[in-house]
């Protein structure tokens, strides 16, 4: 072993826990960025859609785009609720009271944490409210496309 060095629990590295923690905070932050992308990227498909106005099946492929972008919102916001449930998992082994208060939590969430209340379903519904709007964006941007679709026919 190097000079110096000695073996501690996890619980005892508190100061190491910004650089030991921050890659486990990376899978929620990359999913939150890929749900903008996601949904950029389906109105991005509807605008082409929307230039090509001679286009057969205009308003079925502007429903496809609405319906693959709104899955692939769904099954982004699972993995997030996995990854959210991994996170609590480690937090409640690894960190006492205080520590979890110096990370933000307060004394509800702390409580919630330790009786294991936090469900899938729970952390699924977090940041819900996000989630409807960037699903409502696409499908309000299909509607235009088939609308203006059908009215130019």
């Amino acid at each position: 072993m190097p000079n110096g060095w000695r073996w501690r629990p996890f619980h005892k590295l508190s100061s190491w826990r910004p650089a030991s923690t921050s890659p486990l905070f990376l899978p929620c932050k990359s999913t939150k960025r890929q749900q903008w992308t996601t949904t950029n990227y389906c109105l991005l498909i509807l605008a082409a859609i929307f230039a090509l106005q001679g286009l057969p099946y205009q308003s079925l492929l502007a429903f496809i785009t609405a319906i693959v972008g709104s899955v692939l919102l769904l099954l982004m916001q699972s993995h997030l609720a996995r990854s959210r449930i991994r996170l609590d998992k480690l937090e409640k082994t690894y960190f006492d009271e205080d520590e979890l208060r110096a990370i933000g939590l307060n004394d509800k969430e702390i409580t919630a944490l330790r009786d294991g209340k936090r469900h899938y379903l729970a952390q699924y519904l977090r940041g819900w409210e996000f989630l409807i709007v960037l699903i409502g964006v696409v499908w309000v941007g299909a509607f235009i496309v088939s609308y203006i679709a059908v009215v130019a026919l």
